[in-house]
């Protein structure tokens, strides 16, 4: 019995002494996408004379007409970019360290809620007129998290 109770014993603390199995790493970056959820989708709505004039978004720069549309989706200029969503304006300024595009406006711009990508493919001008550039390209807008929200092909028209 003595015998019996001295290898359970020893047995027992062979046990104890092994070394636990490491966890998986954690991954962090991993975690917090998962607790944010998918990105929202958000639908622009169109821009037309009556929102250019309330807004006060003439002058020279470059805006964005979706494949299908016939009024604009977003207007930039050299120092802000705007879109509407719900009625509501929403601007970004120009990122002066983004590539400059025809009459001064930004590939990208960056706001609080939202930040605008501007592709417009100017190797492959479609048109131009004496103030005004047309080409085929794609507008961006990522949220606050850097999540796509809206993508979505078109021309762009830029001119003064």
């Amino acid at each position: 019995m003595m015998r019996l109770l001295a290898v359970a014993s020893l047995a027992l603390a062979l046990t104890a002494c092994d070394k636990p199995e490491d966890p998986a790493p954690v991954d962090i970056e991993q975690m917090n996408k998962d607790a944010l959820g998918p990105p929202v989708q958000i639908t622009l709505d169109p821009i037309n004379f009556a929102l250019i004039e309330k807004f006060d978004l003439f002058g020279a720069g470059c805006s964005f007409r979706p494949e299908g549309w016939t009024d604009l989706a977003i207007i930039a200029n050299d120092q802000e970019a705007t879109i509407i969503i719900g009625g509501e304006a929403v601007q970004a300024a120009a990122d002066a360290g983004s590539r400059e595009l025809p009459y001064g406006a930004r590939a990208e711009y960056d706001g609080l809620s939202q930040a605008f990508e501007l592709n417009l493919d100017e190797g492959e001008q479609l048109t131009e007129d004496y103030e005004v550039s047309t080409y085929s390209g794609t507008l961006i807008v990522r949220d606050d998290q850097d999540r796509v929200v809206y993508e979505q092909t078109g021309t762009y028209e830029c001119g003064a």
